[in-house]
């Protein structure tokens, strides 16, 4: 009984642990602003916009790799 009442003890703690880390955690989500994080400011058209330019970006840096590593030349 003493090995299983240790157990019990055990299990507990972690449970209570665990309901603190969670608790932290919906703190954090609370401050942040919801789960939509940084984009959920942005409206669907400005969202629209920052993918075409992070498109065009790594386009860009493909293209300049290339030039730069001789494979595409210009």
């Amino acid at each position: 009984m003493a090995v299983e009442d240790q157990y019990d003890d055990e299990f507990e703690q972690l449970r209570q642990k665990s309901m603190r880390t969670s608790a932290s955690f919906e703190d954090v989500d609370d401050i942040s602003g919801g789960s939509a994080g940084i984009l959920g400011r942005f409206t669907p058209t400005q969202r629209l916009i920052l993918a075409a330019l992070l498109l065009v970006d790594i386009i860009v840096i493909g293209i300049v790799l290339l030039v730069i590593t001789g494979v595409l030349d210009l």
